[in-house]
């Protein structure tokens, strides 16, 4: 039996990080290292895949600058199948700039996703065939709520997401019912549910139709709950999961 296929569909940035070498002064120059990295959390999910051996095709709008040189580079040497990845003519490449502390707590950052949004609809509906044929799709929320809304009612392969962040989560909501698993933080968790606690907004998403949610704190992971229809963690499932879980009672 051949490699397990995951079609990544979502973002990828450079990211570009500023870590003065002391305490920073506000309005001023501070000298420093400037570094620079490919990021987003569709390549960085598509990354970790790699890792496991399992055949990535990933779905990504990148510019025709030097930035998006970089990171499709990048992810070729990666082992990432790119050929349904978009290079945008004129486009400017997503990057992620971010200022830290001394200790390298971040400070500010400034986030250019909007290039994202090419990949609409009508860019996927071309490929949906091979879409489909994977053994899984991983999305992420930078792509536009019209585009998960159109994933979700046309691909059939077991569907994954990623909030990216409480600001982005809302953007998934068309899908949540098709989801057969999903990985909010507290804090995004929280945000989409209007609930109080970690345990409680898993549970509101499940209410949604979401099969497994995973709610994570910091690189833990507090809860696993699951719908009673669906088996107990799939393999692609249990590829993602660190730390501890703490298994909610049946419900």
């Amino acid at each position: 039996m051949g490699n397990k296929t995951v079609a990544v569909i979502g973002a990828v940035n450079m990211d570009i990080c500023g870590r003065p070498d002391k305490a920073p002064r506000m309005k001023d120059s501070n000298p420093g290292t400037v570094t620079f990295s490919p990021g987003g959390v569709g390549r960085n999910i598509a990354h970790n895949l790699c890792l496991l051996d399992i055949d990535v095709k990933f779905i990504a709008a990148i510019g025709d600058d030097v930035y998006g040189d970089s990171v499709y580079e990048s992810c070729v040497r990666l082992g990432m199948d790119m050929h349904l990845s978009r290079r945008m003519s004129g486009g400017r490449t997503s990057s992620y700039l971010y200022v830290t502390d001394e200790n390298g707590d971040m400070l500010v950052g400034v986030s250019d996703t909007d290039i994202s949004a090419s990949i609409t609809p009508e860019y996927l509906k071309a490929h949906i065939k091979e879409i489909n044929a994977a053994d899984a799709v991983v999305i992420d929320a930078n792509l536009t709520r019209e585009t998960v809304a159109w994933i979700a009612e046309n691909v059939t392969a077991p569907l994954y997401a990623d909030p990216v962040s409480a600001a982005k989560a809302e953007r998934l909501r068309p899908a949540l019912s098709k989801l057969t698993a999903f990985k909010p933080n507290e804090f995004e968790a929280k945000s989409m549910t209007n609930e109080t606690t970690s345990l409680f907004a898993a549970e509101a998403l499940l209410r949604e139709g979401v099969k497994k949610v995973f709610v994570r704190s910091g690189i833990r992971y507090d809860y696993l709950l699951e719908d009673k229809g669906s088996p107990f963690l799939s393999e692609l499932v249990k590829y993602h999961i660190s730390g501890q879980l703490k298994v909610a009672p049946e419900h």
